[in-house]
């Protein structure tokens, strides 16, 4: 059986017997299912760095001109902003047909949560470069290290000869068995999302999740919307791929991302089913995908614009 058929029955199974167990259940499965799903995620997010570095020093040295790097560069960085604004336009249109939260009444009396002021552009410039690439690498702190990896392959590049070969084939190499590890990883993958989302069902049930219905019908029906129109017409016109392969060989990354809403921690799979399933070039991918992983929050995006109009209503 596909592995991506296995997952979805995985989603389906945990949240039929979570809706069955109740929450009268939720101290064991919380003891004995929930560590099992960490475990998973943890094994995932183990990858992201050393996927994500030795991706793009071998994408960076690949390419060997700047030019082509910085050209790419501006096409995905217009694709992403326009995508995101795509998508929250999108969220706000679905919120006003839909108009989640109208007539559901919130304690007026809680604390009100404090809210962390967002960084300025230039702390967010500052923020890209590390100080210390090994402790942004430790923290998962992606920008970064990928900052410090195009440098990396930028000098390999320009050392050249015999010496910049031997780091290309050991970055190579390293890459290589970043992608193997995340292949055995994967084949966990329908109990690990199993033990991810049972605990999320359990503890939360139809108490929890039929007063934010309208929210949920609105997420779904925007990312359906954006999923369908927007990234098919992208492959369709980018690629000349249909809907069909785009989304069966993204089949096992929307799965991961969907159990875990992580895109660092979907990141390695990502990266493994573009090249496997869909043929995009290494050097493409190990560049266009940790940066997406880190700005193009589509989802996000949508999710904004649906949250403010829910609020407000």
């Amino acid at each position: 059986m596909n592995l991506s058929v296995q997952i979805f029955i995985s989603l389906v199974l945990s949240v039929v017997v979570g809706l069955v167990l109740g929450d009268g259940a939720a101290a064991p499965v919380k003891t004995w299912i929930a560590p099992i799903g960490t475990m998973f995620i943890n094994l995932i997010k183990m990858m992201i760095v050393p996927v994500v570095f030795c991706s793009l020093v071998v994408g960076m040295t690949s390419m060997g001109d700047m030019k082509k790097l910085g050209r790419i560069g501006v096409k995905t960085l217009c694709i992403y902003m326009v995508t995101t604004a795509i998508a929250m336009v999108i969220g706000f249109a679905v919120a006003g047909v839909i108009e989640p939260g109208v007539g559901m009444a919130l304690p007026t009396d809680a604390a009100a949560p404090k809210v962390k002021e967002a960084p300025s552009i230039m702390q967010v410039f500052v923020n890209m470069i590390p100080a210390n690439p090994i402790a942004s690498m430790a923290k998962a702190d992606i920008l970064p290290v990928i900052i410090f990896a195009l440098f990396v392959g930028a000098g390999i590049v320009s050392v050249g000869g015999k010496r910049a070969e031997t780091l290309i084939s050991f970055f190579d190499a390293s890459a290589e068995v970043c992608y193997k590890i995340i292949g055995m990883i994967m084949k966990t993958a329908p109990v690990g999302v199993f033990c991810l989302l049972l605990p999320v069902v359990v503890q939360n049930g139809p108490k929890v999740l039929l007063p934010l219905l309208s929210v949920i019908i609105c997420m779904a029906v925007g990312s359906v919307i954006h999923a369908v129109c927007v990234y098919s017409s992208l492959t369709a016109v980018s690629a000349h791929m249909s809907f069909l392969t785009f989304f069966r060989g993204m089949s096992e990354a929307m799965a991961i991302a969907f159990t875990t809403c992580s895109s660092a921690g979907t990141l390695p799979v990502n990266m493994q089913n573009v090249q496997t399933k869909l043929g995009v070039k290494r050097d493409i991918a190990s560049f266009v995908l940790p940066l997406g992983a880190t700005i193009n929050m589509d989802g996000t995006a949508l999710y904004m614009g649906i949250c403010s109009l829910f609020i407000a209503n």
